[in-house]
């Protein structure tokens, strides 16, 4: 008799350590059915019932909606399906196929995510989504991505510097522009509103306003409400062609011009944010304005620097334009330079605000101002040719539907 208190203590071991009815690890979920019982080999032996349970995870997955973002603006909403008895979802973002630089964006209950003001920097951006149960975890939806173009409803630019009238006169101007792009005018178009304006101005010139249009999805110029102004002969392009793609020491024209470009290259904005840059420089003279009878402006070899963002934005960052003036094809002691920062801009990391600055009275121009992006704001060659134009086309490349004044 003393057998049978001690036996069923026994099965109870072999049960726990699994020697009895094994089990998967990890079991979660009951097994269909009952446990057979044990057959007792004695009279005094006890039998003892236990399920059996097995694993079970969830493989219903979310699925991710494509992404629109038909106003052309930098932001947008990611929305997917629901599955059952999910009691969370997670979102993650990257800027790679991959995701090797996933980051997760939202964790919760809801059936979508809104990349909200500010918006998202220009770029491309892959979403995935996934279902948490109770039991786990579901797979991966398969990826949906969005693209922000470097020119975007929303985006807004300002530069600022400096004007150096030498030679017969003697005067320092300051020198301010600022682009806003406020509203898509039609699919795909979007309408750029300038204002340019000078301060100090010891001349009194007039600040201006003017109008142009974009593709967004290109970045193509499509049109501004007037010609512009014949005397100026030569602009640079306050935006790189999307796409475009540079090698140290090539050669690539700027609106007609041989430019020797050097970089990428690392340095600082005007507001203290690294960032990377192209840089590119004249090789040869060229005209920059003519009257149409004695007097010109000539730019010399490498006095002409432009460096532009090599990263997502593609924006003028910095520019260094001397003039010399000649008279009747001989140089004369006059010349003119504008060196010019960007200071702000909504596509940079880190920017600041986008002001219009100290002259409130410059509103954006409407349609039909007389000003266009491509023309010079007057006549006088001692002004800075506030509105930039011009193309940059790399060496052996074609670029359609580009401006060029």
């Amino acid at each position: 008799m003393r057998r049978a208190r001690w036996v069923p203590f026994l099965i109870a071991l072999l049960l726990v350590m699994g020697l009895y009815g094994h089990a998967p690890e990890r079991s979660l979920v009951l097994a269909e059915g009952p446990a057979e019982p044990a057959v007792p080999s004695g009279p005094a032996l006890h039998a003892v019932s236990l399920p059996l349970i097995a694993l079970r995870t969830s493989t219903a997955t979310p699925g991710l909606y494509a992404i629109a973002n038909d106003d052309c603006d930098n932001t947008y909403t990611v929305a997917w399906s629901a599955v059952p008895s999910a009691s969370r979802y997670v979102l993650e973002e990257a800027t790679d196929q991959a995701f090797q630089t996933a980051n997760v964006v939202y964790s919760g209950p809801g059936l979508s995510w809104m990349a909200a003001s500010p918006g998202k920097l220009p770029g491309t951006y892959y979403y995935r989504v996934r279902a948490f149960h109770s039991l786990g975890e579901g797979p991966y939806s398969a990826p949906r991505s969005v693209v922000i173009h470097p020119i975007y409803v929303g985006l807004a630019v300002r530069w600022d510097g400096s004007g150096y009238v030498r030679g017969s006169i003697y005067r320092d101007v300051g020198v301010h522009t600022r682009m806003v792009l406020d509203q898509l005018t039609a699919p795909d178009t979007v309408r750029l509103n300038g204002t340019g304006w000078y301060d100090p101005n010891p001349f009194g010139w007039d600040a201006e306003q003017w109008v142009s249009y974009y593709r967004a999805s290109t970045g193509e110029f499509l049109s501004s409400p007037s010609a512009g102004d014949p005397s100026w002969k030569w602009g640079y392009s306050w935006l790189l062609p999307y796409g475009a793609s540079f090698v140290d020491g090539a050669t690539v024209s700027v609106s007609g011009v041989p430019f020797r470009v050097s970089g990428p290259h690392w340095g600082t904005t005007a507001y203290g944010q690294p960032i990377r840059f192209w840089q590119f420089v004249n090789t040869e003279a060229f005209t920059m304005w003519d009257d149409g009878a004695d007097l010109t402006q000539r730019v010399l070899a490498g006095e002409a620097v432009l460096r532009y963002d090599a990263d997502g934005s593609g924006l003028l960052l910095h520019s260094d334009v001397r003039r010399v003036f000649f008279y009747q094809g001989r140089a004369t002691s006059d010349s003119v330079q504008y060196v010019e920062t960007l200071t702000a801009a909504t596509s940079l990391p880190g920017s600041p605000v986008v002001t219009l600055g100290a002259t409130q009275d410059v509103l954006p121009a409407e349609d039909g101002a007389d000003h266009p992006e491509g023309s010079a704001r007057t006549s006088n060659p001692a002004e800075a040719p506030l509105a930039r134009w011009g193309t940059i086309i790399p060496e052996g490349a074609t670029l359609e539907g580009a401006e060029t004044g």
